[in-house]
């Protein structure tokens, strides 16, 4: 008995054509699924290389906006602290200019004194108490670098009191007094730069 071997030439090329159209029907499927034309190397390996440069580029501009943002935050709590202690030194100017007032008693200068001490005081505890993610801002001073490429960075300045330059602020005296108005405005133009 012989053996026969049949093929189906035209049921072949129906298989083959089959087979294509479900290799793109699957491809067409996967664009519209993701929403991009270039999926895999297999549909544009040129276009593939160009368009991942172009995530590469999006994802480091992603980073670098949260960069900032985080800057803007470091910043605003910064800059939260900083009315407070403005409003306490320039308190400490009004003590000085009415401790320097000759007419004063010495116990009315010691009581103006007290109060600019515990405005001292202030001063350094907002310094102390300002923190971002751990980091005394105020109490230190910082320069916190933004960009992801270094070219970008936020300075701020050390405010505490001696920083500030009214450490040393003694009310109890007239001269003293007199001295004290030009720390506290030195000091208020530190702040304003702060």
């Amino acid at each position: 008995m012989g053996l026969i071997i049949n093929s189906n030439i035209p049921g072949l090329g129906a298989n083959r054509q089959t087979d294509r159209a479900n290799q793109l029907l699957g491809n067409s499927l996967r664009q519209m699924a993701s929403g991009l034309r270039i999926n895999r190397a297999a549909d544009d390996a040129a276009g593939l290389a160009i368009a991942e440069r172009f995530r590469t580029q999006i994802r480091q501009g992603q980073v670098e906006m949260n960069n900032l943002q985080s800057g803007v935050n470091y910043a605003q709590t910064a800059e939260g602290g900083l009315p407070s202690q403005m409003d306490a030194v320039q308190r400490i100017r009004e003590l000085a200019g009415q401790a320097a007032n000759g007419t004063l008693s010495d116990d009315q200068r010691a009581a103006l004194n007290t109060e600019a001490q515990q405005l001292i005081e202030q001063v350094g505890t907002i310094a102390q108490d300002t923190e971002f993610n751990g980091q005394n801002m105020l109490q230190n001073g910082a320069t916190v670098p933004l960009g992801t490429e270094g070219e970008m960075e936020l300075n701020i300045a050390a405010s505490t009191p001696a920083a500030l330059g009214i450490d040393t602020v003694d009310l109890s005296t007239q001269a003293g007094a007199t001295a004290a108005m030009g720390a506290a405005d030195n000091a208020i133009g530190q702040i304003d730069t702060n």
